[in-house]
């Protein structure tokens, strides 16, 4: 702002000096033009008086009143002028007072010439005064216009520096918070990572019991079923003792007459009790092996009557293959589910091929869908 109101006073210095310059011009331009009126008409008539200011300090509309006076002059005369020259041919000797008269208008002369001399050398002094004092406040003006550039260049990059320290500032708090987010998305990966490890590990534990359960399970089906094979081929003899098989297969079960095992299957109930599923012309019946057998609360007796579908299942879900346990639905909404059925398909094709006979259709699910195969 200083720099500002230092050029804004220089200017007006500059107007003002160029102000008077121009009056001094016009004042020399009047003195011009009055010494030309003197060569002209020195010798001239007496009586007119030459145009003239009377001081080199007039103002502006003093020297444009001369400047007229001096062209009125200059114009040519109605009547013939009557100068000094003239009188002077017409006479063969001059008065004493022609002879006065000029030598009046040649002091006359002298002093307007003396004077316009003074005039001039002050003019020209004050005009080389005032050219150096313009051509210092040029100087001046010049130096403070480069400050001014620089400044402004100074400032603008100024500027650009604080512009870009702002934007990188934001960028930082950006890459911040960035880093933040993804620390914290870090400890909850970490955080998941060890629950998983740890439910993994669980699994495996659980995996391993499950494998260790199910041998163990398989050796001792396999066992029981050979110890079991003859109480129940016992069941199914020869024509001749059969009636007394059927009636203590009846009575095991509490079935009605006519009823017998046409055929059986090792598996295991839902709590991995293991025993066999004997199917007769109109009942399913599970009974659990050996000494379990002399429970009679364990038995299981389904009427085929009752049975609305056979669905396929896996025992253990996370087992591969399609799994060989077997879930008979029921017609009022309750289910058996018997599993590590040896041959399950063979048993599904054995209680439909039963259920025929005596009219009855039974649907076949495969975990719980409509089964194709």
């Amino acid at each position: 702002e200083g720099i500002f109101r230092t050029m804004a006073h220089i200017e007006r210095e500059l107007s003002l000096v160029r102000d008077q310059l121009r009056d001094k011009i016009e004042e020399v331009d009047v003195l011009r033009v009055q010494l030309k009126w003197w060569k002209d008409n020195f010798a001239g008539d007496g009586d007119k008086t030459p145009p003239m200011h009377t001081s080199p300090s007039s103002t502006h509309n003093g020297a444009l009143e001369d400047l007229q006076v001096v062209r009125k002059t200059k114009k040519k005369p109605d009547h013939p002028p009557t100068s000094t020259s003239a009188k002077l041919k017409s006479s063969s000797k001059p008065s004493p007072e022609l002879t006065a008269e000029n030598t009046h208008l040649k002091e006359q002369l002298a002093q307007v010439l003396d004077q316009q001399s003074k005039s001039e050398s002050q003019l020209a002094t004050d005009l080389n005064e005032e050219r150096a004092s313009h051509k210092r406040l040029q100087d001046k003006h010049d130096m403070l216009q480069q400050e001014h550039d620089r400044l402004s260049w100074e400032l603008t990059r100024a500027r650009s520096t604080i512009e870009d320290m702002s934007s990188k500032a934001s960028e930082r708090r950006i890459l911040e918070e960035d880093r933040r987010m993804l620390a914290e998305d870090l400890d909850t990966y970490k955080t998941k990572c060890e629950v998983l490890s740890s439910q993994n590990e669980t699994m495996q534990q659980a995996m391993q019991e499950m494998t260790t359960l199910i041998e163990s399970l398989t050796s001792e089906v396999e066992q029981q079923k050979r110890e079991g094979m003859n109480t129940a081929l016992s069941f199914h003899k020869v024509q001749d003792s059969g009636n007394n098989n059927d009636k203590e297969f009846q009575q095991r079960f509490h079935l009605p007459t006519g009823e017998y095992p046409m055929t059986y299957y090792s598996c295991t109930e839902s709590s991995f009790k293991a025993g066999y599923l004997y199917i007769s012309p109109r009942y399913l019946c599970w009974e659990p092996t050996t000494a379990l057998q002399l429970f009679s609360d364990l038995h299981i007796v389904i009427p085929i009557a009752n049975v609305a579908a056979l669905n396929k299942i896996k025992g253990l879900a996370f087992l591969p293959g399609k799994g060989s346990a077997l879930e008979i639905r029921l017609k009022d909404g309750k289910a058996h589910v018997f599993k590590t059925i040896i041959n399950r398909k063979e048993v599904v094709v054995k209680v439909v091929t039963v259920a025929k006979a005596q009219g009855q259709n039974i649907e076949i699910l495969r975990d719980g869908e409509k089964d194709t195969n």
